[in-house]
């Protein structure tokens, strides 16, 4: 197993944001799954009769990122946040591979062990190209798909990684820096920038591409799709994304977001609206 955290302390730190932010909001229940794989940790809200909704958190981030927008989300479904494994959360530390089914097969039995035969699932980024490849792999068990931001359809783009870099020779401020580009210029609350800094300094990112998904993987998906795209993301080629959804999915719902970056927010009101037109 690959440390995935960069000091003996680094994963301490990282979770004393995540605690500290849990505390604001007391309908959100702390849950951990024994999976097959390991210890999935997922947080909980929402009435139990009510649809499933699945949510996935972006790389380098925990269920934490959905916390502003679970009480919209509660309000009309059952809701699992779930910390992916070999991120930066309460759930195990192995990063699996990306090339074989571990993912999907991990989220299969995670639905199995909550009792959940079929889900709305909305994802961010490496999440959304986890709700992805298990929509591909395991397509009853997915009712609607949000992707946002998601990787696996338009190219990464290799740009990011120069400013990855040149950022990071500037310090503190260059951490802001990035950060903020991230978000497409978005500034950020001083808890959630510290937060986000504190992850940068303490978590070991995956590195190499995220697989692409083929046209046909793409063309075989049943269920309807919902795409939000940045115009600003500086991590993937958002029109690349949209030119092969709309090619390959033409009856996906399709939202180019103007001014936006790679963190996309303030999106639930039209996330809800489309997976309420399944009820």
């Amino acid at each position: 197993m690959n440390n995935i955290y960069k000091t003996d302390n680094s994963k301490t730190e990282i979770l004393k944001y995540y605690n500290r932010f849990l505390n604001k909001y007391n309908f959100v229940k702390e849950t951990d799954i024994l999976t097959d794989q390991g210890l999935t940790h997922v947080l909980e809200c929402g009435e139990e009769n009510h649809p499933t909704v699945i949510l996935l958190h972006g790389s380098g981030m925990n269920s934490a990122m959905w916390l502003g927008e679970l009480q919209e989300y509660a309000s009309h479904f059952h809701v699992y946040a779930v910390d992916i494994p070999g991120e930066p959360g309460k759930s195990f530390e192995l990063q699996m591979s990306l090339e074989d089914d571990s993912y999907p097969n991990w989220l299969k039995n995670l639905m199995e062990k909550l009792g959940v035969s079929n889900a709305f699932f909305v994802g961010l980024s490496l999440g959304g190209w986890m709700a992805l490849k298990f929509a591909v792999k395991y397509q009853e068990y997915v009712k609607r798909l949000v992707l946002i931001s998601t990787s696996g359809v338009g190219r990464q783009k290799a740009s990011f990684l120069a400013y990855a870099i040149f950022y990071s020779l500037l310090g503190d401020k260059g951490e802001e820096g990035l950060i903020k580009k991230i978000n497409g210029g978005r500034t950020l609350s001083e808890e959630m920038l510290s937060y986000q800094k504190c992850i940068r300094n303490n978590f070991n990112y995956r590195m190499g591409k995220i697989p692409v998904f083929s046209d046909q993987d793409l063309k075989r998906l049943p269920m309807p799709v919902s795409v939000f795209a940045g115009e600003k993301d500086i991590m993937l080629s958002s029109k690349e994304t949209v030119e092969r959804i709309k090619r390959l999915l033409p009856a996906a719902e399709i939202n180019f977001l103007k001014g936006e970056g790679h963190a996309i927010i303030k999106c639930t009101d039209n996330i809800c609206s489309f997976l309420l037109k399944a009820l």
